[in-house]
């Protein structure tokens, strides 16, 4: 159950990411807003499986608010970052400079 719990926070915070990375940036999403929707949650439930379980948070043993604060901001800083790096690389292609 908690881990159903923690996949739904994910998808929220992806969901929010999503939404506020237009105010975030000052730029239009370059593939849509509905290509922005899935990168986001999608990052969003990665980066929260690979704290929770694979990477840096077992290895620390942290107290107990730490972790779940981690589990949380995480995730949403990098679905903005993947929007951000989609933003850098769309700019910088030779099509988008046309």
């Amino acid at each position: 159950m908690a881990l159903f719990i923690l996949v739904v926070l994910w998808v929220v915070l992806g969901v929010i990411a999503a939404a506020l990375s237009p105010r975030i940036f000052k730029q239009p999403a370059p593939f849509g807003a509905a290509a922005e929707y899935p990168i986001c949650i999608v990052t969003a439930v990665v980066v929260g499986f690979l704290d929770r379980w694979a990477l840096s948070l077992p290895m620390f043993q942290f107290n107990p608010p730490l972790p779940f604060i981690a589990m949380m901001v995480e995730p949403f800083a990098s679905a903005l970052l993947v929007l951000w790096i989609l933003r850098q690389v769309k700019r910088s292609t030779p099509a988008a400079q046309e």
